[in-house]
């Protein structure tokens, strides 16, 4: 397990590599290779999320569909609407996630 912080170390998603089957995530009701839930009391600081994934199918692709739902799932916690304005700086806290991810990851 480790952590993979975002929005300046105030959030964090906690990641898990589980040792197990795709069937087993996929009969509980999870994706086949990985699962987003939401975790978060404050959508402000602290756990936002926990991220399971096969230990063996961690690929770009998969760790990218997860991240995308932690962050629309952060996106409707605070109520934030993408527009012109706001969409460079939502889209910065996304590649701080996926930068964060690889970097924790990294070090397994």
């Amino acid at each position: 397990m480790f952590r993979v912080y975002f929005n300046r170390r105030r959030q964090y998603f906690s990641v898990h590599l589980d040792e197990v089957s795709p069937d087993t995530f996929h009969r509980q009701g999870g994706g086949r290779w990985g699962w987003f839930h939401e975790t978060w009391s404050n959508p402000y600081k602290g756990e936002f999320g926990t991220i399971h994934i096969v230990a063996s199918r961690v690929r770009h692709d998969v760790v990218a569909h997860e991240l995308l739902h932690g962050w629309i799932a952060w996106l409707k916690a605070r109520d934030v609407a993408v527009t012109f304005r706001n969409e460079e700086r939502l889209v910065l806290i996304f590649d701080e996630m996926v930068r964060h991810f690889w970097k924790e990851y990294e070090k397994q």
